[in-house]
């Protein structure tokens, strides 16, 4: 049934729902209560064909499409609240991680600080992927992968990534002072991210009022005008 739905439906909320840690099933069930409510808004449409004619079938047709779009927008709104709260906790992952780096000089155990961290970081969404990179590291220590899926997993972006390669690299020579100052930097980097994705959003907002005002006060203006042009074609008639 999911095989099928899926063929109907876009595949990015499979992918969205996936990344944010939905099962197949709920995904599947999501997709037809959406599928069904348009069909229902084209049969409405059809069954008032006879009272509305062709226009009822075109309206209620558009508002099954409106209704398809619009739920398909509030999951990628859920989507990129879902990123910014991993992305603001991986920052404060990174930022938690360099004091233990520059503590732990003589005898550096990763899985140990990573084992540190996740308890540290109760009730955050990213303490499950934290257990889940320790559990990674038990089956393959010496791999680059559990790393990068963690990154993949937790922000997605090349910061993350970068500072999560530098990190793996670390562990392999852990003689290098240097590449403290590299995660260091990276770990700003990341931040700087979460504060300029903090501003987008911001501005974002902000720019809509202006377009809320101008619809508000056009609408009376256009109501005024179109009084204006009916006594204009009303005094016409008169006079004729």
């Amino acid at each position: 049934m999911s095989a099928m739905v899926r063929k109907l439906t876009e595949p990015v909320i499979y992918d969205l729902g996936k990344k944010m840690g939905y099962s197949d099933k709920e995904i599947a069930q999501f997709q037809l209560k959406r599928l069904a409510l348009s069909f229902l808004c084209v049969c409405l449409g059809l069954v008032l064909f006879s009272m509305t004619g062709v226009l009822g079938v075109v309206f209620f047709s558009s508002v099954g499409l409106l209704l398809w779009v619009e739920k398909r927008k509030r999951v990628v709104q859920h989507y990129k609240a879902f990123s910014f709260v991993r992305q603001v906790s991986f920052s404060k992952f990174c930022r938690m991680l360099i004091p233990y780096l520059l503590l732990e000089t003589q005898t550096k155990s990763l899985y140990g600080i990573f084992h540190q961290l996740a308890q540290r970081m109760a009730n955050d969404p990213l303490q499950e992927p934290l257990y889940q990179l320790l559990a990674d590291l038990n089956d393959h220590p010496n791999e680059i992968d559990p790393f990068l899926r963690f990154a993949t997993a937790c922000s997605g972006t090349d910061e993350a990534i970068n500072f999560m390669t530098t990190l793996y690299y670390y562990q392999q020579r852990s003689e290098d002072p240097t590449l403290i100052q590299e995660l260091a930097r990276l770990a700003n980097d990341e931040l700087f991210q979460g504060v300029q994705t903090i501003i987008d959003m911001k501005v974002r907002r902000l720019s809509k009022y202006p377009m809320f005002l101008v619809f508000s006060l056009g609408i009376p203006l256009l109501g005024i005008m179109a009084a204006f042009v009916l006594q204009l074609v009303q005094a016409n008639l008169l006079v004729k």
